[in-house]
């Protein structure tokens, strides 16, 4: 619940103030900060602005998706090789009070690889080889936004990727599947509480609820009358609930 709560207080700070920069104490990652920014600002705000939609949150994230895994066995030998295919980017996760935004921009993709390529990246898989892992996984080549309705997502945890330690957010949604690797270390929690909330339709009572508590007073106020008129109530006591149903407006 504090979580949420924290989830809900920045969202409504946002809404009133603006969305500052990322940024992180060490200054890694600048030029990530600055192009995921620049491009929340270009073309996401425009979009929520035309859709009506109301900003929650961004996050800085590697993510993969539509990730397979094949068995071999080793000509010479009784070893299992695993290989996994899927496709990978770098870029951010933004959250309105409708939609999912997940964004891969390609300058980012190649300057912060979540899987390194070159002579960096063979040897990994020589060593990955060596324990029967080999990683086919592949960079997202452009930049795109998908958008993903909250309706859509069926299932979503913190799991750790498999034959490894590292923790990610795993969406599964009717049509594909994602897996949000996070680049500031406490982000996962924030990520799944929000989505859990998007899904349940808490971020859209967020900005929903007053409308609907105004919408409902008239209705309220008859409801009240007829108790006094049947005299379950006082006169006294349907004049203070009156009063604290006219201060909601």
């Amino acid at each position: 619940m504090a979580l949420e709560k924290e989830i809900i207080d920045s969202a409504l700070f946002y809404e009133k103030n603006g969305k500052e920069q990322e940024s992180s104490t060490s200054g890694d990652c600048e030029s990530w900060y600055k192009k995921i920014h620049q491009h929340f600002q270009r073309d996401v705000i425009p979009q929520m602005k035309e859709y009506q939609e109301h900003f929650v949150e961004y996050h800085p994230v590697w993510f993969s998706f539509g990730e397979t895994s094949s068995y071999t066995q080793g000509i010479s030998s009784h070893r299992v090789y695993r290989t996994t295919y899927g496709t990978y980017g770098t870029g951010y996760i933004c959250f309105t009070d409708k939609n999912i935004y997940i964004t891969a921009l390609d300058s980012l993709t190649k300057e912060y690889p979540l899987y390194p390529g070159g002579s960096k990246g063979f040897f990994l898989n020589v060593l990955g080889g060596m324990a029967g892992e080999r990683n086919n996984r592949k960079p997202y080549n452009g930049d795109k936004t998908w958008t993903i309705e909250y309706s859509s997502v069926v299932g979503t945890q913190i799991t750790q990727i498999e034959g490894s330690s590292t923790e990610i957010v795993y969406i599964r949604t009717t049509s594909v599947d994602w897996q949000i690797h996070q680049h500031f270390s406490d982000t996962l929690p924030k990520i799944l509480t929000t989505i859990k909330m998007g899904n349940t339709g808490k971020l859209a009572n967020i900005w929903a609820k007053p409308e609907q508590a105004n919408s409902d007073i008239p209705s309220l106020l008859k409801k009240l009358n007829e108790l006094k008129e049947a005299g379950i109530i006082t006169e006294a006591e349907f004049q203070q609930k009156k009063q604290k149903l006219l201060n909601q407006i």
